[in-house]
């Protein structure tokens, strides 16, 4: 049992204060921050007074000396720069405008919240935030140490003295669009003069009030704002999202993964596994250079180098994963699961849960589906007055096509929807879409190039019915003898890059993802980076859903049916068919199988030739007693061919 690392928040504080974030490999690319399609009107025309500027003053000097976003921000500008920092932060700081206008409940927070409305200001706060921590000029003298407590003097003597931020809540009737123009009205007057601040106020210390709501006592309005935008679910988002966009976009699926799984199902170990059996998985894959299948075994566990750690999670499927990581990519990691939260990235898991029946309940529930099969066969016909292409309809498995999941998926064009003509039977016609959208499957057959399979995806595929496909083309493409007995068996698929080369041929160029418009899919380059999706979610959804009754509950994965599309969006969909009849040279991209050699075949035929072997030797001792050297022929030559054949596999691999 591997040892679990507690995930705590107690002393994270301190996870980017060294120097070894700092230090990662400069190739390891920043991915940006998408924009949030969100209409909040932060074009419009805003009346900036001296008092919106200066609360917006506020707001920036609030988030950029934060003790725990300020390492952040030294990483980002190490590796981006100011102007990438800038764009990027104002994208979060919209989503963060978002998240705190719907917790708001006072006139206050609302109003407070009203600097981060406009796109103008947010760009302004952003590199306001930059010049704070990396000023162009290093000699530049300090500012004064009065400036800042005055500015919160004068915001607080505003905000106090104007009764519009004093009253309560409203009422939740109240129009929406009308209170939004109050609360405009209130943070626009200026009539009000701000008196000076008492000398006391002058003396109050500056430094790292971003991280705290301090003067409570002497500034309690201001500590009211801050308390608002630190201590709620709106400030760890953004934490957490800074978090997630110094990571490097090659970690992007597993970032998407372990923020899917709960946090108490992810622990990190520096353990080794130094079990016989692992070394021996080690020693196979590193001599055939190929990954294996080991099921029913668990894959093999890669011993840790210096600077790695892994980390472990549960997957929603029940099965035991790992990665290994860097250390200083760990820190980020645990520091995102302490403070995860609920939120919208939850659904994004692409595996599907297990159906976890017990055997007694399955078995009892197929005796009981037999038993009324049998003695009350009149089930099974056609009822009166029910079309017979109706009846059987009734009869396909429900779990397969659900109708409430025959939607577009994300990322297909409106155009392919097809409307219906009615008749005067009644009858719904379907126009043919003016446009079709196909995802290229290449499967390694009987000859040395790909044999490719369009797979149409239209407005009723999702997830379940399209890997129904996948294993339908498999199956053809593949061939019998290779489909079955074969020892490199599919495992999952990869995104891929081919070439036509002539007529009918195609050859696989490089695992890649396509970036032009041809292509349909989210997220695109360089939002993602291989592995688009990762790898046992793809294992997963290939294998073919249990039925509501399985007799094998207890004996296999028993797995529920898809739903949804969130693989589907995820996967290069082309709008046009590859044309397979001429000569002319292509490039396009889709799904690749990747096979991989499976153990038990493997075991099975050395198991098969060993036992022919020795059942010869038993029948040829039972006829000739006496005659055991040539009884023991076959069996000493199948020991010399099977170690001739592992022998070769080392030659060859260090010839290579």
């Amino acid at each position: 049992m591997e040892q679990r690392q507690e995930i705590s928040i107690d002393n994270d504080s301190g996870l980017f204060s060294n120097d070894s974030l700092l230090d990662w490999n400069n190739e390891d690319d920043i991915q940006s921050i998408p924009s949030i399609p969100d209409d909040i009107q932060s074009q419009s025309s805003t009346k900036r007074t001296a008092q919106y500027k200066l609360a917006s003053d506020q707001i920036g000097e609030l988030l950029a000396r934060h003790n725990q976003l300020g390492p952040l921000y030294e990483v980002v500008l190490s590796k981006i720069g100011k102007k990438r920092l800038v764009e990027n932060f104002r994208r979060l700081l919209k989503q963060y405008y978002l998240d705190l206008s719907q917790t708001a409940q006072t006139n206050l927070e609302k109003a407070s919240t009203f600097p981060l409305r406009s796109r103008w200001n947010r760009v302004r706060i952003a590199q306001q935030i930059s010049d704070i921590v990396d000023p162009e000029i290093i000699d530049d003298p300090e500012p004064i140490v009065s400036e800042v407590p005055n500015n919160r003097a004068r915001l607080e003597s505003w905000i106090s003295s104007n009764p519009g931020f004093n009253q309560g809540d409203k009422t939740v009737n109240e129009d929406a669009t009308a209170q939004q123009d109050e609360i405009e009205k209130i943070v626009e007057l200026d009539s009000i003069p701000a008196p000076k601040p008492d000398s006391d106020d002058s003396d109050s210390n500056r430094s790292d009030f971003g991280h705290k709501v301090e003067h409570s006592n002497v500034f309690p309005k201001i500590a009211e704002v801050e308390k608002f935008f630190l201590e709620g679910d709106s400030f760890c988002r953004l934490l957490t999202s800074l978090q997630t966009f110094i990571l490097p976009v090659s970690l992007s699926s597993l970032t998407r993964v372990l923020m899917s799984v709960p946090k108490n199902d992810v622990w990190f170990s520096d353990k080794n596994d130094n079990s016989i059996m692992n070394n021996f998985k080690i020693a196979i894959e590193n001599i055939t250079e190929e990954d294996w299948h080991w099921w029913p075994m668990r894959p093999k566990m890669r011993m840790l180098k210096g600077n790695h750690t892994r980390v472990h999670w549960r997957c929603r499927c029940g099965t035991h994963l790992w990665a290994e990581l860097l250390r200083p990519h760990a820190d980020v990691y645990q520091a995102l699961l302490a403070r995860k939260i609920d939120d919208p990235l939850q659904r994004h898991h692409l595996c599907a849960a297990r159906l976890g029946k017990r055997f007694r309940g399955a078995w009892l529930g197929w005796v009981n589906q037999t038993i009324r099969t049998v003695f009350w066969p009149a089930s099974r016909t056609q009822s009166p007055g029910i079309p017979l292409h109706n009846s059987l309809e009734a009869e396909l498995p429900t779990h397969r096509y659900p109708p409430e999941r025959a939607r577009t998926p994300s990322g297909i064009s409106r155009s392919l929807s097809i409307p219906a003509l009615a008749t005067d039977q009644g009858v719904g016609v379907f126009i043919p879409a003016a446009s079709e959208l196909f995802v290229l499957f290449a499967v390694q057959g009987a000859r040395r190039t790909l044999e490719l399979a369009h797979i149409n995806v239209d407005q009723k595929v999702d997830d379940e019915a399209f890997f129904h496909k996948i294993r339908i083309r498999y199956k053809e493409k593949r061939g019998f003898l290779r489909y079955w007995l074969s020892i490199w068996q599919l495992k999952d698929c990869e995104m891929a890059m081919f070439k036509k080369v002539q007529k009918g041929r195609v050859l696989f160029t490089k695992n890649d993802l396509p970036t032009d418009d041809l292509y349909e899919y989210t997220p695109r380059p360089p939002m993602t980076e291989l592995p688009h999706i990762f790898p046992h979610e793809f294992e997963f959804a290939l294998r073919p859903p249990c039925k509501p009754i399985c007799r094998f509950a207890s004996f296999h994965d028993c797995a529920e049916p898809r739903c949804g599309n969130a693989i589907l969006e995820r996967i290069p969909k082309r709008k046009c068919r590859l044309q397979l009849t001429d000569n002319q040279p292509e490039e396009a991209w889709g799904l690749k199988a990747h096979y991989t050699p499976h153990f038990l075949l493997v075991l099975f035929y050395h198991f098969l030739v060993f036992v022919s072997t020795f059942a010869f030797w038993a029948w040829w001792l039972f006829m000739h007693p006496d005659d055991l050297q040539n009884a023991s022929v076959p069996f000493m030559a199948a020991v010399a061919i099977v170690s001739m054949f592992w022998s070769s596999v080392v030659t060859l691999r260090g010839l290579r």
